[in-house]
């Protein structure tokens, strides 16, 4: 037998374990310094397996899954937006039935990026931080 073959069908039989060990080998030394990255680790594990046991269709196939749109584009706003609406709805409740008007100078970010900033500017920073942190996906929900 091909040693290349044995060793192929050793990570086909254990593909899920050596991939979450792998997944915590390079996940947790990110955490220390580049707390952001982390879910990256998982990406990377991900990748690692997918390709040593499925090859580059395997890695293609794993890939293009975060492509398939299985809900209408209303739900995606829903999504996205849904919990902005609550949480503004929420608050104008709250202000209708006698509650204390929101202070919106005081919020964290104004703490972070300074009183003089528009809190419209939080946005593009809120999305890039949400990017960056969600690296996990393809390690979750696409390979184990």
């Amino acid at each position: 037998m091909d040693a290349s073959v044995a060793q192929r069908g050793f990570f086909e039989r254990h593909s899920l374990v050596i991939g979450i060990v792998l997944m915590f080998a390079l996940t947790w030394p990110l955490y220390s310094g580049l707390g952001l990255f982390v879910g990256y680790g998982l990406v990377l594990a991900s990748l690692i397996m997918t390709g040593l046991t499925l090859g580059r269709a395997g890695v293609r196939a794993l890939l293009h899954r975060f492509l398939i749109w299985r809900v209408g584009v209303q739900w995606y706003l829903v999504i996205l937006f849904g919990p902005a609406i609550l949480v503004l709805a929420a608050i104008g409740l709250d202000f209708m039935l006698g509650g204390a008007t929101p202070d919106f100078n005081n919020v964290d970010a104004r703490r972070i990026f300074g009183t003089s900033t528009n809190l419209c500017y939080f946005i593009v920073p809120f999305f890039l931080v949400d990017v960056l942190t969600n690296g996990e996906e393809i390690g979750w929900r696409g390979y184990v």
